[in-house]
């Protein structure tokens, strides 16, 4: 997951990078810093993240990466 997948995804959820970092029981600095240039959540908080869209049915499809577009 990308940081633009990710930022692009909390706000279909509606969510903050606080509410997520609440959600996901870890800092805000974390989250933030996933959503930087050059940053990228873990797998783990990727899946979470997805999941938490699944139950909220809400589609995300992430970006191809720019080589593949």
């Amino acid at each position: 997951m990308t940081p633009a997948d990710l930022r692009a995804l909390l706000h279909t959820l509606d969510l903050t990078q606080e509410g997520a970092a609440d959600m996901l029981g870890i800092g805000f600095r974390t989250v933030n810093r996933w959503c930087s240039p050059g940053g990228r959540p873990p797998r783990w908080a990727a899946l979470a993240i997805r999941q938490a869209a699944a139950d909220a049915k809400v589609g995300f499809k992430p970006r191809p990466p720019a080589a593949a577009r």
